[in-house]
């Protein structure tokens, strides 16, 4: 798999927003170990020791949308690659589904230098 640095790389912003009695600090402490854990049980481990996934919490912001409301924790993932990205819609994000309200969307696109 080609490394990072070599390929493609799609930024996605997530707001993640905990469910009661999960707080911000819930998110910030669980999100890498749960994606940890989502890639391991598919057996994709590699993809974060790899840097192919990339994870970063941003910050807590206050928010109020129909959608989400109260404290919501924003974090960036950078995937590499069409089939990382894929990976990462098709495991990541359901798992993270499954323990917070998520909202996503795709911040941008960059090609990397060979």
């Amino acid at each position: 798999m080609a490394k990072p640095s070599e390929t493609d790389q799609e930024i996605i912003e997530l707001l993640l927003e905990p469910i009661p009695p999960d707080t911000a600090d819930t998110i910030r402490a669980e999100l890498v170990p749960l994606v940890q854990e989502a890639l391991r049980e598919a057996g994709c481990e590699q993809l974060l020791t790899d840097g192919d996934i990339q994870i970063e919490i941003e910050k807590t912001i206050p928010i109020d949308w129909p959608e989400l409301s109260k404290i919501v924790v924003t974090a960036l993932f950078t995937v590499s690659g069409g089939i990382v990205l894929k990976t990462y819609e098709a495991i990541v994000l359901p798992k993270l589904k499954k323990r917070f309200k998520v909202k996503s969307r795709k911040r941008s696109r960059r090609k990397k230098k060979r």
